[in-house]
């Protein structure tokens, strides 16, 4: 019997192709471009459910924190998440619907 190739591909495929098709229902970037930040800050947020987001807010690490005596190569960490938040976000005819996910654990400093 002669093996055929199936469209689409099964849950859990992570091969070169399915990762680099855009998933038009993630709206992770979306999301970071629309959430406020601090000067300095990235905002990454990552898709974990079906309308949820995990957004971590990076700022750059205080120079006073940085004790140079302790490093003998290179600073790999120049930064920190200073604030990191589950979201609800769906999409509406007048844009993002942006929400903090109720009884999850947020970190703040």
């Amino acid at each position: 019997m002669e093996k055929q190739d199936t469209i689409g591909a099964a849950p859990g495929d992570s091969s070169p192709e399915r990762r680099a098709r855009p998933d038009s229902s993630d709206l992770s970037r979306e999301v970071a471009a629309a959430l406020e930040r601090q000067p300095g800050d990235t905002i990454r947020c990552t898709r974990v459910g079906a309308e949820t987001y995990r957004c971590n807010w990076w700022a750059p690490e205080a120079p006073e924190r940085l004790d140079v005596r302790t490093f003998a190569g290179l600073v790999v960490t120049t930064e920190r998440v200073r604030q990191s938040r589950f979201l609800h976000v769906t999409r509406s005819a007048a844009g993002l619907v942006i929400r903090a996910c109720a009884g999850r654990a947020a970190a703040d400093e």
